[in-house]
């Protein structure tokens, strides 16, 4: 299992700061929407000058302009970026060709699609390799109900699966054995967290159990 931080402050430099101090325990840097807006992708280089090792995601959830935005985003330097799943198929087959020729991965984001189980079985015939459950626990969505439907999509699709929105790692501990995914986006938890470094490390160790 592949742990992903993701950052999303509207501050740069606390971004950096606390990617400098714990981005080494995790497996990708993702560069949250909000940051994303704020810096543009010339942020990519600011990461990469931090931990050189670790692939950065940018979490740019392209809907429209599908080869200009898919095109930026390889550009950057950035090993992964986001597409709402709930793009036209047109748009996602332009997105996925883009990021082929570039050696790029793509992460679907299943955030508000009404049939999951039918997108997701469309999104595998298009070329999609990796799909995002995204859930807004400060909306009140109940984070362990709701992953249970990557078990569906699991079985449907047989795509990697990532699940954000929340995760703590009671969470984790609860879900992992159950849905076994392949990315866990960690934010909060970590970054709110009164001593970062001892959460990102069991965060970790927790991975690699």
């Amino acid at each position: 299992m592949k742990i992903i931080l993701v950052v999303d402050t509207l501050d740069e430099k606390i971004a950096l700061d606390a990617v400098a101090r714990v981005g080494h325990y995790f497996d990708f840097i993702q560069v949250g929407t909000n940051l994303l807006h704020l810096c543009g992708t010339g942020i990519v280089k600011k990461l990469q000058a931090i931990c050189p090792d670790k692939p950065v995601y940018l979490d740019s959830k392209i809907i429209d302009v599908p080869e200009r935005a898919a095109t930026l985003m390889c550009e950057s330097g950035a090993k992964m970026f986001s597409v709402l799943a709930l793009a036209s198929d047109q748009a996602i087959s332009t997105v996925l060709r883009v990021a082929r020729e570039h050696d790029v991965e793509v992460m679907f984001d299943m955030q508000k699609v009404p049939d999951y189980r039918a997108r997701s079985a469309r999104l595998k015939a298009l070329g999609a390799r990796n799909l995002c459950v995204h859930k807004n626990a400060d909306c009140g969505e109940s984070l362990i109900s709701s992953f249970r439907e990557c078990l569906d999509i699991q079985s449907i699709s047989g795509i990697k699966m990532a699940i954000a929105g929340g995760v703590d790692l009671l969470t984790l501990a609860q879900i992992k054995p159950i849905l076994t995914p392949e990315f866990v986006i960690i934010g909060k938890s970590v970054l709110s967290a009164q001593d970062m470094e001892c959460a990102a490390r069991q965060f970790r160790e927790m991975a690699d159990c």
